[in-house]
């Protein structure tokens, strides 16, 4: 009995803590034989590592998907992966809660897709919630209170997918919109599984 209720609260802490992630909108585009092909979704998800200072986009090919195969046929090269940005991002970068400016910067950090690394640098806005101050009193998390804004190009030559079945060949522009920042706390390392096996 005792084993049951273990296994229970087990699969209902891992399910609180799988709703608590928030996922941003994101916007995938290229050039396929000549035809543009975009798609914009809630798709992927940012994380904060405060005790090493690390941040991390992933974003989930699948979840960009509409169900239409003449709409999301060129996402089956991607879909079989996830691609990831990590960079260092030290907290003293993020703006006062107490300054109603947005701040920006540029950031040099790594791309992950494929199982291949490539070294990128992004331009990195930062903007405050509406009601911050408001929203910091009322949780222990602050980077709540912050929206996040970057994009970057993605070759997919260098990352070997232009060989797949559609031959992917043009530069794919990953860009996140107001990206909601979520507080990386032990036990969520699995969302970053891959990251952490690649650097091992």
């Amino acid at each position: 009995m005792k084993f049951i209720v273990f296994i229970l609260f087990l699969t209902i802490g891992y399910t609180l803590s799988s709703q608590s992630i928030i996922s941003s909108q994101t916007q995938v585009r290229t050039c396929l034989q000549e035809n543009e092909c975009s798609l914009t979704n809630s798709s992927s998800y940012l994380f904060y590592d405060e005790t090493k200072n690390q941040f991390y986009l992933k974003v989930d090919f699948n979840k960009l998907k509409t169900g239409q195969d003449s709409v999301d046929y060129w996402l089956n090269d991607l879909s079989d992966t996830y691609l990831y940005f990590i960079a260092p991002l030290q907290k003293e970068n993020f703006p006062s809660l107490s300054n109603a400016n947005a701040k920006t910067f540029y950031v040099n950090g790594k791309v992950l897709l494929n199982n291949i690394w490539h070294d990128q640098k992004i331009e990195l806005s930062i903007f405050l919630t509406d009601n911050s101050s408001l929203n910091f009193s009322q949780t222990a998390n602050r980077y709540m209170n912050y929206k996040v804004s970057f994009g970057f190009p993605v070759v997919p030559k260098d990352y070997k997918i232009h060989k797949k079945a559609h031959h992917l060949k043009n530069t794919i522009f990953i860009s996140i919109g107001l990206g909601q920042i979520n507080l990386l706390e032990p036990g969520m390392e699995a969302y970053l599984k891959e990251v952490y096996d690649a650097q091992h």
